[in-house]
C-alpha cells in the first residue's frame, strides 16, 4: 500500500477495498468517534490497529496534526496537490475522509470543507455518526453520508436489515458485502461519493 506525507500527517493511496485513486484518511478510531456506543465493541476501523502495530501510531499523529487546524488545512492542501502532479500514474480523484474515526468537532468538520474548496477538482467524501458537527455551508465536491438513519438506527446490519432499510429510505446498498468478484470502491461503486444515504451489509 502507497502511503504520501507531508510533515505529521500521512495519508494511503488505495488499499484492499479502495481504488488507487482515492487518498485515504484516516485518525484513531472511537476516540474520535462521537455517538459510537452501537458500534464502539464491533467497530471494524478497530481491527487494523490491533493486528498491525503501525496504524495506531499513524492515525494519533494524523489527529495530533488537526489540534492546530490552520497548520493541518495548509499542510493538507499542500500535500493533495503535490501528490497530483507527482503522480506517474493513479492520480487522485477522490479523498476519503476518515476510512477510521469521524468529525470530532464542527471546527474539525469545517477545515475539511475549506480543504474541499480549496481543491474543487476533487471529490471529497466521508460517513459520519455526528452530523451535529458538519459544516453549515458543505461544497459541492464534499459529500458526507449519515450513518444514523431518520428512526436512530444505524446504516448497516443484516441483508434482510439492509434490504428493508434500503426500501424504507431510498438508500442505496454498498456491493462491498455482496460482491462475488474482486470490488474496488470509487471504480466498481461510487455510491458513497454521490448519494446521502447508503446502507451496509454487515461483512
Amino acid at each position: 500500500m502507497a502511503t504520501v506525507k507531508r510533515n505529521n500527517i500521512t495519508m494511503s493511496k488505495g488499499n484492499l477495498k479502495f481504488a488507487p485513486e482515492i487518498l485515504i484518511w484516516s485518525i484513531p478510531a472511537i476516540k474520535t468517534c462521537p455517538n459510537c456506543a452501537d458500534c464502539a465493541a464491533s467497530c471494524y476501523a478497530r481491527k487494523a490497529e490491533k493486528v498491525y502495530p503501525q496504524v495506531l501510531p499513524c492515525r494519533e499523529r494524523n489527529y495530533q496534526a488537526t489540534q492546530d487546524l490552520e497548520q493541518f488545512k495548509r499542510d493538507m492542501v499542500a500535500l493533495i496537490k503535490r501528490t497530483q502532479k507527482t503522480s506517474k500514474k493513479h492520480t487522485p480523484s477522490a479523498v476519503r475522509i476518515h476510512e477510521s474515526g469521524d468529525f470530532y468537532s464542527k471546527e474539525y468538520a469545517e477545515a475539511w470543507a475549506a480543504i474541499a474548496r480549496e481543491c474543487p477538482e476533487l471529490t471529497f467524501y466521508g460517513h459520519t455518526k455526528a452530523p451535529e458537527n458538519l459544516p453549515e455551508d458543505i461544497p459541492e465536491n464534499m459529500n458526507i453520508v449519515e450513518s444514523i438513519l431518520p428512526n436512530g438506527e444505524v446504516n448497516f446490519g443484516s441483508k434482510e436489515k439492509v434490504l428493508r432499510m434500503s426500501k424504507e429510505y431510498g438508500a442505496a446498498i454498498c456491493p462491498y458485502g455482496k460482491a462475488k468478484k474482486a470490488f474496488k470502491c470509487g471504480t466498481d461503486c461510487k455510491a458513497c461519493m454521490r448519494r446521502s444515504r447508503v446502507v451496509f451489509i454487515e461483512h
